[in-house]
């Protein structure tokens, strides 16, 4: 469970979700982006002291959810509840606001849950939040469920696990992110320095601009953004690639982007099997043109 990772062990994971489910339209990595966002939002609701997250998913009607915008038929509630600090009504009605966050000046994009409710709904699905001071939160997601048959699972191509031990830089403002994108990339044979505030990697890079082959970096994080980082890494130096990776690419401005040297846009959360292909196009890339 990539939720694990990183997170710690006073949080407890509990998960209740059957073997067989009916069918909904939706992409595996778009309901991993979804859990890997509330689940970690609900981790960081419970502080130091830790806490209970549960995770379930089952089968409902439209008649059983008590919510006026739940379609009437069949469809798959899925459910992550946390027993944190709860929020307050006001909270509650700016959450899915872009760049809104509770999390303190300097901490967080306030992307997670405008990304995570813009996913939902281009899938045709509703997400319902209930929550009180002290009281935990429970977040409620609803997909439709489908009379058509499981698409047939695309056959990608085997990662490419690197045989010389590239030496990566890797900016995340989110703990676990960090954590799994830098555990992900150490499996592929790569060596990571792993940073988790964008002011402070640029410190880190301007010590020892040379030892890097590429610099792996988020887009949304306080003080410095992805694509200004990417600006000032390659002030110091001109030739470095750069990823940029993003769980909102609607608010990335490619051509900006493109503009101070990012050779690509990635999505969020890490996939092994297109952050494999990312790395290694870009850095094949390199090779080439040293030949």
């Amino acid at each position: 469970m990539l939720l694990r990772s990183g997170t710690p062990a006073t949080v407890e994971f509990v998960t209740d979700i059957p073997h067989r489910l009916p069918l909904v339209l939706a992409d595996a990595t778009e309901i991993q982006r979804i859990l890997m966002n509330l689940g970690t939002n609900a981790v960081q609701a419970m502080g130091p002291a830790g806490g209970r997250v549960t995770i379930s998913a089952r089968e409902v009607s439209g008649g059983e959810e008590a919510h006026p915008e739940i379609p009437p038929g069949k469809s798959i509630c899925l459910r992550v509840e946390d027993n944190g600090a709860g929020m307050d009504n006001e909270t509650l009605q700016r959450i899915f606001d872009p760049f809104f966050t509770t999390k303190g000046l300097g901490k967080g994009s306030g992307l997670g849950l405008s990304v995570v409710k813009g996913i939902i709904e281009s899938l045709h699905g509703l997400i319902v939040v209930d929550s009180k001071p002290d009281a935990g939160t429970t977040f409620r997601v609803f997909f439709p469920v489908t009379t058509g048959s499981a698409i047939q699972r695309i056959e990608r191509p085997a990662p490419v696990v690197s045989d010389h031990a590239e030496r990566i830089f890797l900016v995340d403002d989110e703990p676990q992110v960090l954590s799994v994108g830098r555990r992900l990339l150490e499996s592929l044979g790569y060596e990571v320095s792993a940073h988790g505030s964008s002011l402070a990697a640029l410190e880190a890079f301007a010590a020892d601009p040379k030892r890097w082959q590429l610099v792996i970096t988020d887009f949304a994080m306080p003080g410095m953004n992805g694509v200004e980082l990417a600006r000032r890494i390659r002030a110091r130096r001109s030739d470095i690639p750069i990823l940029l990776c993003t769980g909102f690419g609607g608010a990335v401005d490619t051509a900006a982007a493109k503009s101070v040297g990012i050779a690509r846009v990635i999505n969020k959360p890490f996939q092994r099997a297109e952050l494999s292909e990312a790395v290694a196009g870009v850095l094949g890339k390199i090779a080439l043109a040293a030949k």
